[in-house]
Order: structure tokens, then C-alpha cells, then sequence
């Protein structure tokens, strides 16, 4: 159940999409180029669709950034989940959400399964930029792209769906789909 008062309890997310989104930073991760050191990740509740964002602080204003961004394409979400980080606890960030109409819900400090789908996608995230990255780990920004369109275009145990096809209604297209569909089509002719 939600409480007022920015105090998160677990209960059964709704069933809309884009109503909901988790967010949070992890990092520090090794120095690139760009000066990026962190990811702002954005969980929508009702699809697992997973944004992905290289910043280069852990602040206010780089979320609030990324949420803007957000904003332009999907509208805001009636209400963002988070930890009591100082970028989600500063003024700036409160004043956002009110002058928005968001309804901002932090979770209790010390219990971070209260915002367990962003903790489940961040235990994944670092070994597999890690992964990627094995020439040059100050490269790993470089393959946030591909980590997000593979997260999405995968299948999730709790919904049976990939948070793609549940956010657009249609399976994502990409190079290795289309080269086993070709595979899988010459094989039944």
C-alpha cells in the first residue's frame, strides 16, 4: 500500500504503463572520456521497460535531466519511486515533482527491496558493462545502448512478456531477430 508522507510499502503495481517508474543512480564506474561515471536508470513498474542513461554526476540536476527527456516522449508518470539519495531528497527535485504533479514516493532508508526492480537491474548491469567492455573498461558507456535494447527485448519471469513488446504491443526488430527468423524460415522450406 502507498502511504503519503514519502514512505514507500510493496504492493501489486497497477496495471498502467508509464504510470509508475523506479529510479536511481549506481556508480561510480570507471572515468571515460566523456567524464561519465554513473547511470541513471529509469524502471517504468507496469512494463520492466528499462531506460538507461550515462551521466556524469550523481545530482539533482543530472536526473531531473534525464526525467525531462523522459517527459518530452512518455508525459510524466503519476508517481516516481526512489531512494532518499540527496538527488532525490534536494528541494529542486521535490519542487519538480510537485510543480509537475508527481507524486514522489521514497523508500525507508536500509530497505532497498522497496525499490527492488531498479536493485534487480543493477546487480545484472555492472557485470555485463564489465563484460562488454574487457579491452577498455573506460569504455563501458558505449554499450549502455545495447545493454538497454537487450534488457527490453528480453523476456521477464514475473510478466512473460519483454517490457517491449508490453509498452508498444509489437516485438522489437533487431539484427540477430531477423537473422533467426531467416534462419528458422530456411530451415522449415
Amino acid at each position: 500500500m502507498w502511504e503519503e508522507g514519502r514512505i514507500f510499502k510493496p504492493h501489486p503495481e497497477g496495471g498502467v504503463p508509464l504510470s509508475t517508474y523506479h529510479v536511481d543512480f549506481i556508480g561510480p564506474l570507471p572515468s571515460t572520456n566523456k567524464i561519465y561515471q554513473h547511470i541513471f536508470t529509469v524502471i517504468d513498474a507496469f512494463t520492466k521497460f528499462t531506460w538507461l542513461y550515462p551521466v556524469k554526476t550523481v545530482s539533482t540536476r543530472d536526473g531531473l535531466d534525464k526525467l525531462k527527456l523522459q517527459q518530452k516522449t512518455f508525459e510524466n508518470p503519476l508517481r516516481i519511486i526512489s531512494d532518499r539519495g540527496s538527488a532525490f531528497t534536494s528541494k529542486a527535485f521535490n519542487d519538480y515533482c510537485t510543480e509537475e504533479g508527481i507524486q514522489h514516493l521514497q523508500i525507508a532508508t536500509g530497505v532497498p527491496r522497496g525499490n527492488g526492480q531498479i536493485e534487480r537491474i543493477h546487480l545484472t548491469l555492472i557485470p555485463v558493462l564489465t563484460k562488454f567492455s574487457l579491452e577498455d573498461a573506460t569504455k563501458w558507456y558505449r554499450y549502455v545502448d545495447k545493454l538497454q535494447r537487450i534488457l527490453n527485448s528480453t523476456m521477464n519471469r514475473s510478466t512473460k512478456w519483454t517490457p517491449f513488446e508490453l509498452l508498444t504491443g509489437v516485438k522489437m526488430k533487431n539484427k540477430e531477430d531477423i537473422k533467426i527468423i531467416s534462419l528458422l524460415e530456411e530451415e522449415t522450406n
